[in-house]
């Protein structure tokens, strides 16, 4: 009975976008479970988590630290909560069932609604987020960003011995999305199978990605995206944002929230975002859990979230916390104390 209770409780927190607070109940579960399950070994580890957590608060005020907090370290909950116990939640129905209505979503968006209906996405003033009249709209998911929401499902695929059916069935929902940062993944997920025919099967993909876009306009910009020049402009704008956001004075521990308001955050450079109000001691001490759970079980996912920072934060969405906190828990021996 418990049991169902976390099972249910967890599951809501793939409908943050959705149902709005209430889906914070997913974090409750850990109060449940982090006495039982946990033992840290490493008393350093956690006396710095906690002296960086205490500094967050005391220059961002309890209510803006605590959020911070909550956004960048969320997953810590789920990994507690996930210790020892990866059961707890069945990661192909998640999928299949994450998969099926984002494809919902694509139906209702394109005819019969329009995207700003639903509740995922956000009001009309953002225009960036949809398409012009006739034009293909894409969803934003269940992580109510296109990018996100297609990087997490592609992270549960690598990990996911689906049979064949399935496997085409969560590939075509991430095409769908048309978000160039889960294409280049895809890419990305079939060269480390490193199989011949998954080569072929991606080369396949890029073709049908192309010929899905509905106008030469669209195919134009998608090949832009590609190009050296914006290659280049993009390094370039990633090095912008380093220098005007880099939290000087505050390296160690990171900047306060007033100060990032004055400056200019990390925009879509989610990882610089992170350095700011974290710092050196934050990044340190995430490599340092990262490591301490990495193995050939988890290390594809990981691999796969991680890099998707230099963009999007998709580790730091309530749905990407979950399967974060699952995936550092992946492990083919018993866990060891770190």
């Amino acid at each position: 009975m418990k049991r169902n209770y976390h099972k249910f409780l967890t599951y809501l927190g793939f409908g943050y976008h959705f149902i709005g607070p209430i889906s914070m109940l997913s974090y409750l579960p850990v109060n449940f479970e982090v006495f039982r399950q946990v033992k840290f070994s490493s008393l350093i580890f956690v006396f710095l988590s906690l002296i960086l957590f205490l500094h967050i608060i005391l220059i961002n005020g309890i209510i803006d630290g605590i959020a911070l907090i909550r956004f960048f370290w969320g997953f810590l909950l789920f990994y507690i909560l996930f210790y020892k116990n990866t059961d707890l939640i069945d990661l192909e129905k998640i999928i299949l069932f994450l998969c099926s209505i984002s494809i919902a979503e694509v139906i209702l968006i394109n005819f019969f609604i329009p995207a700003y209906y639903l509740p995922n996405f956000p009001d009309q003033s953002q225009i960036t987020y949809f398409a012009e009249a006739g034009s293909y709209q894409r969803p934003v998911g269940f992580a109510s960003n296109s990018s996100i929401s297609s990087i997490i499902l592609l992270s549960m695929l690598s990990i996911l011995n689906l049979n064949p059916i399935k496997k085409i069935f969560v590939i075509f929902t991430i095409v769908l999305f048309a978000s160039v940062t889960s294409i280049f993944g895809l890419i990305l997920y079939f060269l480390i199978n490193l199989k011949l025919k998954s080569i072929i099967f991606s080369f396949i993909l890029f073709l049908t990605f192309f010929y899905s876009l509905n106008n030469v306009a669209q195919i134009e910009f998608l090949i832009s995206k590609v190009s050296n020049d914006y290659i280049n402009l993009l390094i370039d704008y990633k090095l912008f944002l380093f220098r005007e956001n880099f939290p000087y004075g505050n390296i160690f521990m990171g900047m306060p929230l007033n100060e990032a308001y004055q400056r200019g955050y990390g925009g879509d450079f989610v990882l610089m975002s992170f350095f700011q109000f974290n710092g050196v001691l934050g990044i340190v001490l995430t490599g340092l859990f990262i490591s301490w759970n990495l193995n050939k079980e988890n290390w594809k996912p990981i691999f796969l979230m991680m890099i998707s920072l230099l963009h999007y934060g998709s580790v730091y969405s309530l749905a990407g916390q979950i399967i974060f906190g699952y995936f550092l828990n992946l492990r083919e021996k018993p866990v060891k104390e770190f």
